[in-house]
């Protein structure tokens, strides 16, 4: 990324709605792979007063000594999130990772671990390693969901690692579209589930901040009826109200076990049912009526 675009788009998101927007994840690629680019948006966020999250998958923690001189280069760092799963542990082992770790705690700052759970034999591994060497409520874990290189793997990756008990009744309500992400490019998605979209056009794509301001982007989603109807409706509303084909149906039920997700993904790849979806939506009377959406939930 250009070094000035970035200022730019940190100083047009802190100043959306006077400030709504309290967070900025930095992640890649590698962040500390560009040092002087993640140190100025280090400083840009700090600049801007917003909490600065970066996602790293800890390469430059060798040694504990190698990895706190490396902190110690970036004081605006308010929390760190070390990525180690079976896609990472191929190239950094979890040796590194507890490197990291434990210069955090060193120079005082706060972390988590992000593992992705694909294969489970190697998720269960990775949670081996970090057993007793960090908290529980540190971990987060996150499905592999087919979208971008998740595309090209086999239905055997998608497994569910989690108890049924452990997992709440899904409402199907989209709570991604609450973290917008920019691209290098400068394209932005109104979800950061969503990162490519097949069919060129999808109503969780508002535009390019190059060519319009992130704030003035993300003001616009304001009017998006899509995007509100998946925040406080759920996919599961939205389904019910409309009449759909076998093929629509065969459509949905491929990605059906993403819960939420599945009909953004069957959105992003089937542009005539994309159209049908948001159509519906636009002459639903409940996306802009609380007491309705209440009543409904």
């Amino acid at each position: 990324m250009n070094e000035d675009l970035v200022v730019q788009w940190v100083r047009e998101s802190s100043r959306y709605l006077g400030g709504k927007i309290k967070t900025t994840i930095i992640t890649g690629g590698e962040p500390f792979y560009s040092p002087p680019l993640l140190k100025t948006v280090l400083g840009a966020c700090s600049d801007y007063g917003l909490i600065s999250l970066v996602v790293t998958n800890g390469f430059w923690a060798s040694s504990v000594a190698k990895a706190e001189e490396t902190l110690k280069n970036y004081p605006e760092i308010s929390i760190l999130s070390f990525s180690t799963d079976v896609y990472h542990r191929r190239y950094i082992p979890t040796s590194m990772i507890k490197n990291g770790i434990t210069a955090a705690k060193n120079v005082g700052i706060p972390f988590n671990i992000a593992i992705c759970a694909g294969e489970t034999d190697e998720f269960l591994a990775t949670l081996k390693e970090l057993e007793g060497f960090v908290e529980a409520d540190q971990l987060r874990i996150a499905s592999v969901l087919p979208a971008g290189r998740g595309r090209l793997l086999s239905d055997d990756t998608f497994t569910d690692i989690f108890e049924e008990d452990d997992v709440e009744e899904d409402p199907g309500i989209c709570f991604g579209a609450e973290s917008p992400i920019i691209f290098p490019d400068g394209r932005l998605f109104s979800c950061m589930g969503i990162t490519r979209i097949p069919c060129g056009e999808h109503p969780l794509q508002p535009g390019n901040v190059t060519d319009q301001s992130v704030d003035a982007l993300l003001a616009g989603d304001v009017h998006n009826s899509f995007l509100h109807a998946m925040r406080h409706l759920g996919k599961e509303y939205i389904i019910r109200s409309m009449d759909m084909t076998f093929e629509e149906k065969r459509l949905l039920k491929k990605y059906e076990k993403f819960g939420s997700c599945s009909l953004c993904y069957a959105m992003a790849g089937e542009l005539n049912f994309q159209r049908k979806v948001v159509k519906r939506v636009s002459e639903t009377d409940y996306v802009n009526n609380d007491e309705a959406i209440k009543e409904d939930r």
